[in-house]
């Protein structure tokens, strides 16, 4: 597997990593707050946010984990579980005593994203034997992306769309932030051959179950 490969499948997960974190942030507090509990069980928005970053973080790094052990390097993927999962628990546990359930998670964040980079220097160096400065400047894009269209959703739910404890609003809601990051990325990237790539790959497997 290469490096266009790659970047074909980290599209495809960025695409639903941008649609993920759209809904979470916005619609988490709505849900536990007015349909499913109450306001007394709702997290703080500092909080919301880490969780929607770590969950973001965990599925744009699926790629690295699939073409790793595609290809073979399950030595190195054994060093990289184990140094992470280290990582995990010693940051989490540190943070944990000064900021609580945040420092958890943020101890979550930091060992995804050091699993990352070690898969990414392993898999560029050792089998591709390249640079891995194109990918990472895909990585840096899909960041931002996620991170802005994360931003808009909540801003147009919380200021136009949602009214409390309104079934319709809610439905719309979803819709919106369902949406709104389908829409941005397909208007962004429709023309690249990443899209293409994964129209056709989709197209393909239509026409085989057909």
């Amino acid at each position: 597997i290469g490096i266009r490969e790659l970047r074909q499948i980290s599209f495809l997960f960025f695409s639903i990593a941008a649609v993920v974190t759209s809904c979470l942030i916005p619609l988490m507090p709505i849900f536990v707050g007015d349909f499913w509990l109450n306001e007394s069980y709702m997290l703080n928005t500092r909080t919301e946010v880490l969780l929607s970053v770590q969950i973001a973080v965990l599925i744009i790094g699926i790629p690295l984990s699939i073409v790793m052990n595609v290809s073979g390097m399950f030595e190195k993927e054994r060093i990289v579980s184990v140094v992470t999962a280290i990582i995990n628990i010693v940051v989490s546990l540190v943070l944990a005593f000064i900021v609580g359930l945040d420092g958890v998670i943020i101890g979550t964040i930091v060992s995804l994203s050091i699993q990352m980079i070690m898969r990414l220097f392993y898999f560029f160096r050792e089998h591709l034997h390249r640079s891995a400065g194109q990918y990472i400047g895909d990585m840096l894009v899909y960041v931002l992306l996620i991170a802005i269209e994360g931003a808009i959703s909540v801003y147009l739910v919380d200021t136009w769309v949602y009214t409390p404890r309104s079934v319709t609003g809610l439905l719309l809601s979803i819709a919106l932030c369902a949406l709104l990051p389908c829409g941005i990325n397909l208007l962004l990237f429709f023309k690249t051959w990443r899209f293409k790539s994964i129209v056709e790959l989709i197209r393909i497997n239509f026409l085989k179950n057909k």
